[in-house]
């Protein structure tokens, strides 16, 4: 069985590389007003995180399918 951070380990790596650079633009932005730029802004920054945390999660949950899968009938040869 292979870890969850062995085969995607580069696309989770970019998806916190890119949650980090997200939230710290987010927190930059909170000094910065209410005007329709920054919500704008603000509201694009929230859509990158909640696709980055979709993939990860859709990412973990395949991991978890195949290791249930190899569990219950051992682990499988992909060709």
């Amino acid at each position: 069985m292979t870890g969850v951070y062995d085969s995607g380990s580069t696309s989770l790596w970019s998806s916190l590389q890119t949650i980090r650079l997200a939230q710290a633009r987010l927190y930059q932005l909170n000094g910065e007003g209410a005007t329709p730029t920054v919500i704008s802004c603000r509201i694009q920054l929230c859509d990158v995180l909640l696709g980055e945390i979709s993939g990860i999660r859709a990412n973990l949950a395949r991991h978890i399918a195949h290791a249930r899968e190899e569990a219950r009938f051992g682990p499988q040869l992909h060709s």
